[in-house]
């Protein structure tokens, strides 16, 4: 752990000292994004979006939330914010959530934004903007009364996406990854590395044509001799992503620990000897571009976490993918299942697939809630096989 976070440390230099000199443009403050909210959902009958945030000090810290549906903003009194810091806790602690984390992220979370927010199984979509430590809380999972007859989580039940901030996802176009223009001519990369445990299966049978294909990497069992190949080194990456691909794979192993603290979680990726190395956060704003990109799947346990800001936003791979021009992002924020993580992202990738055949409008907010509609629909266990939270 020690050499890990020795290496961390190093990226973070390397980064600060790069852009001490050349600025990372981020979103911008924008005074009236209240505002701009409300006009949002004005225009987009059926979304409903959500933005929670604490107040208060102390044993008097208190979680709460504006809901915004119909046009109208509505401060939501959620509770204190203790038990919602206990429960993130413990499944920091744990290698997957279970069934009473499931109830409990409904009641602490859901339940008490029903009076304004409604039913969300009647809207569109439903955005929600995390705070503090709930970016490391799968609200996807949330249920009503986790595994019982006709408790259903809430990723199951509407559409859902989330997102960094109300001004990125309002202001700076982000709610505009939801829908995207697909075509036959989209490049399909991957890092996929060389470990019997990652199938890459999530590359396999998506109706993807071989020769707009680049996988760096092991080639997953299934793909031909047309698919573009490269090792899963730097120069592998930097391949990947200089065929400007509209769709990009990790296939790997990720490794987060609370310790790390804002030096974030990190994935696993060769060096250019041949010898394990680890690609960080860091190394993703200095190193990788991704203009055009319609989705980015990181299949990695725990990409998704990350240490929160004083600003109340999280750091890690979900900034710092968005920052190097990434779409619309799915990644876990547990020890996921590889054969979860390789059927829910290869259900994502057909879907893109399909929609060429259609109407050319891939919608990948809604593929995800049909994949999860069918997986909840055959049983108990379905936690499991939910791995992927969507920012767009």
């Amino acid at each position: 752990m020690e050499a890990d976070r020795v290496a961390l440390l190093e990226r973070e230099s390397r980064f600060e000292e790069q852009f001490l000199r050349r600025p990372l443009e981020a979103a911008p403050h924008d005074p009236d994004v209240a505002r701009r909210a409300e006009m949002f959902v004005i225009n987009h009958p059926g979304t409903a979006l959500v933005r929670y945030f604490t107040y208060g000090q102390g044993a008097g810290l208190t979680l709460g939330a504006f809901v915004i549906r119909d046009g109208l903003r509505r401060p939501v009194v959620c509770g204190p914010y203790a038990p919602v810091q206990e429960l993130i806790n413990e499944l920091a602690a744990r290698r997957s959530p279970r069934e009473e984390h499931s109830r409990r992220i409904w009641r602490l979370l859901v339940e008490p934004l029903l009076g304004d927010l409604g039913d969300p199984s009647t809207l569109d979509h439903l955005v929600v903007v995390p705070t503090d430590g709930l970016f490391s809380l799968p609200l996807h999972i949330a249920s009503p009364d986790g595994y019982a007859p006709g408790s259903v989580p809430l990723g199951a039940q509407v559409p859902l996406s989330l997102s960094v901030s109300v001004t990125a996802f309002v202001t700076r176009g982000r709610y505009l990854l939801r829908r995207q223009r697909v075509s036959g001519s989209d490049d399909l990369a991957a890092l996929v590395v060389d470990d019997p445990v990652i199938s890459g299966k999530e590359l396999v049978g998506t109706g993807w044509p071989e020769h707009r294909m680049l996988v760096a990497g092991r080639l997953p069992k299934g793909l031909g001799v047309d698919v573009r190949r490269h090792r899963a080194d730097w120069d592998g990456l930097a391949a990947a992503v200089g065929t400007r691909p509209e769709f990009f794979v990790y296939a790997g192993h990720g490794r987060y620990l609370a310790e790390y603290g804002e030096l974030g979680p990190f994935l696993q990726i060769d060096d250019r000897h041949g010898r394990p190395d680890r690609l960080t956060p860091f190394d993703v704003a200095l190193r990788l571009r991704l203009a055009g990109n319609r989705l980015t799947i990181l299949g990695a346990c725990l990409a998704g976490q990350g240490a929160q800001t004083t600003g109340g936003d999280v750091v890690g791979f979900v900034r710092s993918f968005i920052a190097a021009g990434a779409g619309a992002l799915a990644l876990p924020l547990w020890r996921v299942l590889d054969g979860a993580m390789a059927e829910t992202g290869r259900h994502l990738l057909a879907s893109s697939r399909a929609a060429v055949t259609q109407d050319g409008v891939f919608d990948v907010v809604r593929a995800l809630h049909e994949h999860y509609r069918a997986t909840v629909a055959e049983g108990d266990g379905w936690i499991e096989f939910m791995p992927l939270a969507l920012y767009t």
